[in-house]
């Protein structure tokens, strides 16, 4: 009982950390569409007693009954993930592209040290702003990207897509791991994450921005 209390703890603090300071995710002029799954085959985490993954790499985490009652209350539309990396993991890295009509277009480039061992194993939860930038929170760091480089003036729906099925640990192997997406009434785009980075389909798009994460081997000043 005393673990599962600890848990919600835990997971009330990181709840509390992504959304201060954000508004409400519902906008007057944008209704946003369900969030689609990359892959039909989701892998369900395992995770042991103390919920760190029992083996090393990333998937999507399923919150308990009192972390989804908690998450309804916030209304905020967070992602969580449970990573666990091993020692040769020396940090955590997190670049967002934006399509400015042309091409890909970094934003965004932060990188987190692992130098402690409690820093290996942990949640991270990622989540857009009213502004469009996207904000991922982890144990011990917080970060935002710019705006997205083009941005048109009539979105009114917008679409989410991220990291459905466990990834399997590889040193600096870059994934995407969330994607946002906005668009105008009648217009189709057919663009999934795992089309990144071609930009083939994307001539309508209003705006689309795509988060990846890896952690590297050595730290690069």
């Amino acid at each position: 009982m005393n673990k599962k209390i600890l848990s919600l703890v835990f997971c009330i603090c990181l709840f509390i950390s992504v959304f201060a300071g954000c508004t409400n995710e519902n906008r007057d002029n944008e209704t946003d569409e369900p969030e689609t799954k990359t892959s039909s085959d989701v892998t369900e985490p395992v995770e042991n007693e103390n919920n760190q993954l029992q083996s090393y790499g990333l998937t999507p985490y399923e919150p308990t009954q009192e972390e989804s009652e908690l998450m309804r209350v916030l209304h905020r539309g967070a992602i969580l993930f449970s990573y666990n990396v091993p020692d040769e993991a020396k940090a955590i890295n997190i670049k967002v592209y934006s399509y400015n009509g042309s091409e890909w277009e970094k934003t965004h480039d932060s990188g987190f040290g692992l130098t402690d061992e409690e820093d290996k194993s942990g949640r991270i939860a990622v989540s857009v702003n009213d502004d469009y930038t996207i904000r991922v929170t982890g144990n011990r760091f917080l970060s935002t990207s710019d705006p997205p480089f083009m941005l048109k003036d009539k979105i009114n729906s917008g679409s989410r897509q991220s990291l459905q099925e466990t990834w399997e640990y590889e040193p600096n192997k870059e994934i995407p791991l969330y994607m946002a997406m906005g668009k105008e009434d009648g217009v189709l785009i057919d663009y999934n994450m795992s089309d990144f980075p071609s930009t083939e389909k994307l001539e309508n798009v209003g705006y689309i921005e795509i988060m990846t994460i890896e952690f590297p081997g050595e730290i690069v000043l």
